[in-house]
């Protein structure tokens, strides 16, 4: 048992890590343990290879999107300045990335 493990499982948790550590996600209103967690459960699931094509093209976009949740924060603090600047002075899509950020605090955490 602990060979198979060595060959299969091993490969596959040590990409998603990998993949993890690279990426260094961070959800927004999540700290960091969950947001790693949840980033390599997408990852494992993404790349199933004994999962349907179906199955794994769901949890791509998942993981995805999960990954643009994740770079809304960096965006955000990259474009916000302490003072005040009117809309025409913000980067175009500003504005809607913001709202994104704020109405992921009453959405629940994305697990299945």
């Amino acid at each position: 048992m602990l060979g198979y493990m060595e060959q299969t499982v091993a490969k596959a948790i040590i990409a998603a890590m990998t993949s993890c550590s690279d990426f260094k996600p961070k959800y927004p209103y999540v700290n960091a343990h969950k947001s790693a967690l949840l980033y390599v459960g997408y990852h494992l699931k993404a790349h199933n290879p004994k999962a349907t094509d179906y199955s794994r093209e769901k949890y791509r976009k998942k993981l995805e999107k999960f990954k643009e949740h994740c770079e809304l924060i960096k965006y955000l603090g990259n474009n916000m300045n302490r003072r005040y600047r009117p809309e025409n002075e913000r980067p175009i899509d500003f504005d809607f990335k913001m709202d994104e950020f704020l109405a992921l605090r009453t959405y629940p955490l994305p697990i299945n």
